[in-house]
């Protein structure tokens, strides 16, 4: 099974085609609304992962999103196919504007798996404040 290296919320990704350095910008970890509901804006989560050619095939990943209430939401999930020989992968998603109800600790979740049970390999806080005086 891979392994993840490491994942991050960010606005935005650049990836540099000649050394294929990545850039995460704007590191996310909290936000603010005017009034809840509210739509956050599209984001990235950046992943590295560590694969082992000789037994790791494909795998699915699934994004979700939970509440400080506990409920959760499926944001999006993807089979991933490693490169031939690849001992490092990375996998960006971009994730669409976040339904947002409640303000407090939310959490990205990452959930993979091989094709059978999801399990969940990362929990990224994404802390919603509600902005005084709707500023």
């Amino acid at each position: 099974m891979p392994k993840l290296v490491f994942s991050i919320l960010c606005h935005d990704v650049i990836i540099d085609r000649e050394s294929n350095s990545t850039s995460y910008i704007r590191a996310l970890e909290s936000g603010f609304a005017a009034s809840l509901p509210t739509t956050f804006p599209p984001m990235y989560l950046g992943t590295v992962w560590e694969v082992d050619p000789e037994i790791d095939g494909d795998f699915d990943v699934l994004l979700q999103v939970e509440a400080p209430s506990g409920q959760r939401t499926d944001i999006g999930g993807q089979k991933i196919q490693p490169g031939a020989g690849a001992g490092m992968h990375k996998v960006n998603f971009r994730l669409p504007g976040l339904q947002i109800k409640e303000q407090g600790r939310h959490a990205v979740r990452l959930l993979l798996g091989d094709g059978g049970e999801l399990e969940p390999v990362s929990e990224l806080p994404l802390f919603v404040f509600l902005r005084q005086g709707g500023q």
